[in-house]
């Protein structure tokens, strides 16, 4: 059985930079096919 991740992620955000490489090795280990979704948070939190 495959599985497909939605990978919601802003690129500007520190988060984002900081779990990348443990949430890359999380979806190696199971084998699952990442689907990346970039958000824009200024869209989404205007100022």
């Amino acid at each position: 059985m495959s599985h497909t991740i939605d990978y919601f992620f802003a690129p500007q955000s520190p988060w984002t930079y900081l779990g990348h490489a443990r949430f890359v090795a999380m979806a190696q280990s199971v084998t699952a096919k990442v689907r990346p979704m970039p958000i824009d948070l200024g869209k989404v939190f205007p100022i």
